[in-house]
């Protein structure tokens, strides 16, 4: 069984039958679940990287716009997941698929990177998210840890896909770029930050 094979438009019964067993029904499907008396819920202060980032991306508010408008834009395959972030002097996303091979990008013009350049190839949906919730920072540790999105007040974090999944440039790319946003005085574009790693801050667990 599959989560899309379950039903979307009827109501969900939960139970629970002993100490042993929990139940869901939705239409058909009955779903027995094992409770864990045991278990914990994971330890937060090991899964949220908070000493160091190798990089991170700088999401400029009208690029987090062009972004969750254009994500349809590019191709995708069966599963619809896959999605390169690289990060490499420029702000790229890079998507392609069995029917179209040949790359696509959307180049974030007015978005930015701290640190060294990184790679990484991450669930399409959890980046959109993260731009649609108005995060405009997102720490990338490396290309295998999860990507950490984070404000004054909350943490969104997600885990990455393999890495060799990811997109490498091609010269005969096509290309969709987004906007230039200029300064309150329309004079001139947004300046490129120095390249720098940025530390990062132990984040309280709460309960």
């Amino acid at each position: 069984m599959r989560a899309k094979d379950l039903p979307t438009d009827q109501a969900v019964r939960a139970g629970k039958c002993d100490d042993k067993l929990f139940a869901f029904q939705i239409g058909p499907w009955t779903l027995w679940l094992g409770i864990e008396l045991a278990g914990r819920f994971p330890d937060i202060d090991r899964i949220i990287p908070t000493s160091y980032s190798k990089s991170t991306l700088q999401l400029a508010p009208a690029d987090a716009r062009f972004l969750v408008d254009n994500l349809p834009r590019l191709p995708s395959g069966d599963t619809n997941r896959e999605l390169t972030l690289d990060l490499n002097g420029s702000v790229i996303l890079r998507a392609s698929s069995p029917s179209s091979p040949r790359p696509t990008e959307l180049v974030l013009r007015n978005s930015s990177k701290q640190g060294v350049d990184v790679r990484i190839c991450t669930d399409r949906k959890f980046l959109a998210r993260a731009a649609e919730q108005g995060f405009a920072e997102i720490s990338l540790p490396d290309n295998l840890s999860p990507a950490v999105a984070r404000d004054a007040t909350r943490i969104y974090l997600w885990m990455l896909l393999d890495p060799k999944e990811a997109i490498q440039p091609t010269p005969d790319c096509l290309r969709i770029e987004s906007p230039l946003k200029f300064s309150s005085g329309g004079s001139s574009p947004r300046p490129t930050q120095k390249a720098r790693v940025m530390p990062l801050t132990r984040i309280a667990t709460r309960t």
